[in-house]
């Protein structure tokens, strides 16, 4: 879950050294909030820690387990053991105990999620702390989710970080995980070979390694 905790770091940092959090700890900009969670290639589902409620969710995850993205205005709109089965719901639980209790460690579990398209699928799940007031407590958490044994971009922030890439190269770097021809990811792409070898080499340089084999084999051991 390498990736999985780094992409949890950087949004704590990020979001701390934004202007959407007040001394309290309290969500005070919510667009920049929305903007960052947004940002990043994994599923996010935020709670209040003084709480037992969703209170966030972002649209990678709201679009795949079919619910309305962003901020959840009423209690009911999106229950806890919701789109979960029964160990999934109990991770839930036991992050709220958890972090309701003052704690700020991470909590890693793996549990089942059900999609919209009726599949359910095992998931990694790292739950950490991403807001925290003056007295060190936290007073949101988020879960992050990413597919069990499978690699995607979460795998690869365990390797480097694809934020510095631009979003054309994520888009490539996502697909040259799938291992598809270079041709192939051209046509899809809709861009020039030589375009595609430039991605590629930015991709490379960034990930420390010669050849999409190479990327695909370093990716899967996150």
């Amino acid at each position: 879950m390498i990736g999985l905790n780094n992409i949890a770091e950087k949004v704590q940092g990020t979001i701390r050294e934004s202007s959407c959090l007040c001394e309290k700890g309290e969500i005070i900009h919510q667009p920049e909030f929305e903007r960052i969670l947004n940002s990043f290639p994994v599923w996010v589902l935020v709670y209040d820690a003084r709480k037992i409620q969703a209170c966030f969710i972002n649209h990678e995850m709201a679009n795949a387990v079919g619910s309305p993205p962003g901020f959840i205005e009423q209690e009911n709109e999106y229950h806890t053991v919701h789109h979960c089965d029964a160990a999934s719901a109990m991770n839930r639980f036991k992050a709220f105990d958890h972090f309701n209790s003052g704690e700020v460690k991470p909590l890693h579990s793996i549990g089942t999620l059900f999609l919209k398209n009726e599949s359910a699928g095992s998931y990694n799940d790292v739950a950490a702390p991403i807001a925290i007031d003056q007295d060190g407590k936290t007073t949101y958490y988020a879960h992050f989710y990413s597919e069990l044994n499978s690699l995607t971009l979460v795998n690869a922030y365990g390797l480097c970080d694809p934020g510095h890439l631009s979003p054309r190269q994520r888009e490539v770097f996502a697909q040259l995980l799938k291992g598809i021809s270079l041709h192939k990811i051209a046509d899809k792409l809709g861009i020039s070979i030589k375009t595609l070898e430039k991605h590629t080499h930015a991709i490379y340089s960034l990930s420390g390694v010669p050849n999409q084999r190479a990327l695909m084999e370093a990716c899967s051991r996150f």
